[in-house]
């Protein structure tokens, strides 16, 4: 029965982006409390992680977090214990701070760090990786410090664009988001965690055809943005059914969990 719970809770709409979870005007107010996110691509990237994601680990680590949407998400869900968030970016750390006090995320540290030089001590029951690995020069450095971090039995989850990404939204707006690396499929992330000590447990692929097509249209087609906040929730439940079926030759983004041993 709690299990059955949990994976309920676990696919509840994701929070605002960080400029909305702060602004507290009626109409990003109203908006969120019906659909969550105005991002469009947040609901499918957290619908394929979030049950990843273990809300019983004792200490948790996120690495590359930007404004911390993805560890506030955790702490939502009544996560209560430690969450350390690191991100490498000053302005996006202090948006993460402002998320926090205005969220009243008390168990969330913020703290700013490069993540190709940790200093965080080891012993993390877990550590999430999302949507970091490709804006890092030297990602096998980076999985090192993050497999470093990790206690023996630990899990790393983590979610990163697929190779099929630049090919969909086109390489101009791939390489504005700051992607140093086309992505990765299975085979080619799989060693490199090898090589690090950690073993892939578990992997999915999502942003399937159907929703890349949908976030093309909101992303790269210069749609105005109240039509595509808008026209998002009335199409979501039928793209989300489609992510089920996501194949790896469709599929934009590749999630995983992989262990310290």
């Amino acid at each position: 029965m709690m299990d059955t719970m949990r994976r309920r809770e676990r696919t509840r709409t994701p929070l605002g982006a960080s400029k909305s979870l702060v602004d507290d005007r009626v109409a990003f107010t109203l908006y969120r409390r019906f659909f969550g996110a105005e991002d469009m691509h947040s609901h499918y990237r957290w619908n394929a992680v979030a049950p990843l994601i273990d809300l019983d680990a004792t200490r948790t680590l996120e690495v590359g977090g930007g404004d911390g949407r993805i560890s506030f998400e955790v702490a939502a869900l009544g996560h209560t214990a430690p969450i350390v968030m690191t991100e490498f970016d000053p302005a996006s750390v202090k948006e993460a701070v402002d998320i926090k006090a205005a969220g009243g995320f008390t168990q969330v540290e913020v703290s700013q760090q490069d993540l190709r030089q940790l200093a965080v001590g080891d012993g993390f029951d877990q550590v999430l990786a999302i949507d970091v690995l490709e804006h890092i020069d030297d990602d096998e450095l980076a999985i090192r410090q993050i497999a470093q971090a990790l206690r023996s039995g630990g899990r790393l989850v983590v979610s990163v664009p697929t190779p099929r990404y630049p090919v969909m939204f086109g390489r101009r707006f791939h390489e504005h988001l700051g992607h140093v690396r086309d992505g990765y499929y299975l085979e080619d992330l799989e060693p490199k965690l090898a090589a690090a000590g950690l073993r892939v447990e578990s992997h999915r692929y999502y942003t399937g055809a159907w929703v890349s097509r949908a976030c093309r249209l909101f992303y790269g087609l210069r749609i105005p943005y109240v039509v595509g906040v808008l026209w998002a929730p009335l199409v979501r439940p039928l793209l989300m059914h489609t992510e089920r079926t996501a194949r790896r030759a469709e599929a934009c983004s590749l999630a995983l969990v992989a262990v310290k041993p």
